[in-house]
Order: structure tokens, then sequence, then C-alpha cells
């Protein structure tokens, strides 16, 4: 994963480093209110349609107390910066589960599907592949299929052009690797 294929959105006020991949670790956060977050984009062209396999882990838990359950790597697609922020699709797997929504302008979001298994370990090595085409998404976590999402008039995902996101909020993560497919 060459620097020169991201670009540094936000560091967290801590660190972004790319050696044998990209590690995330915004500053730790000392009490129970507040966050801090990285994020890096993705430096190429935008895409709509994708097949993106990647293999991380969640290496360390910043929040002094208890951390919450979506303090982890986010993968986002469809980024877009608009002018109250962004418009972006995102997958977590999480310790309590999985989580696919959408996020617009600074803090809104949309769930578009929670479920209660597989849960994420800390330390732990996963592969994780996301398939994309028009409004239908199926993720895989370790060559296991977790999720086949086809939108509905009530749910649906972000469908336009734009960038890929690595994201984490008072987590440090490393993206060991990262390839994309476009040709579809």
């Amino acid at each position: 994963m060459k620097e020169e294929n991201w670009l540094q959105a936000f560091d967290g006020f801590g660190d972004i480093k790319f050696k044998n991949g990209i590690q995330l670790q915004p500053r730790s956060i000392a009490s129970e209110k507040g966050t801090h977050a990285a994020l890096v984009l993705s430096n190429a062209p935008p895409v709509k349609d994708f097949y993106v396999k990647m293999t991380y882990q969640n290496l360390q838990f910043l929040r002094n107390e208890k951390p919450n359950s979506w303090e982890v790597f986010w993968f986002m697609f469809n980024f877009k910066k608009t002018s109250n922020g962004k418009q972006t699709n995102y997958f977590i797997f999480k310790p309590n589960g999985i989580e696919l929504g959408k996020a617009w302008g600074e803090f809104d979001q949309d769930f578009l599907f929670t479920q209660s298994s597989p849960l994420a370990n800390l330390k732990k090595e996963y592969k994780l592949i996301l398939f994309k085409k028009d409004q239908n998404l199926k993720v895989y976590i370790d060559d296991i299929e977790v999720l086949n999402f086809k939108a509905s008039e009530r749910k649906n995902l972000f469908d336009h052009s734009g960038q890929f996101g690595l994201y984490t909020e008072d987590a440090v993560v490393h993206i060991k690797d990262f390839a994309l497919c476009t040709d579809l």
C-alpha cells in the first residue's frame, strides 16, 4: 500500500503511518465524552461499482473507559465530499456484530443493516471482501458471506462514484493490504 495512493483527510491529533500497510492511530481519549478519529481517502479516480479485498486488524482500543462497539475499523465507499461534509456508505465489523449504513453531513447516519454475528476480536487479522454492483452489496469476512444487501425503496445505498475511506474512531487499526478491481 503506497502512501501516494492515499490522501490523509485527518489524523485525530495522532499518527498515520505507511509502513507494511497503513496504521491509523488517533490520539487516546481520556474521558467518556469526545472522540478522536483518523481517515485516509483513496487517491484514484472515483468509482461506483467495485470488488475490494483487504486484510486488517484492530490493534488497540484507545478509550480509557469501556470502549464503544463502533470504535474499530470502518470501511467507507462511494465517499463524496459535499458542501456540508460528506456522503458515504460504510461497513463495520464490530465486537457486537456487523453494520452497514450510510453517513452524510457532519454527523448524520442511517443504519441499513445490523446483525449480532459474527463478532470481531481485538488483534485478530481479518480478510474483508466487498463486492458492490449498483444497489447490491455482498460482504465476506474470512471467505464467509456475512451480508447480501439488496436495496429497497426505504433502504438504499449512495450509488454515486466516490472514493474509498479507511477510518477509525478511538482505536488503533492496521490495514495490511488493499486490492481493488473495477472491471466488473
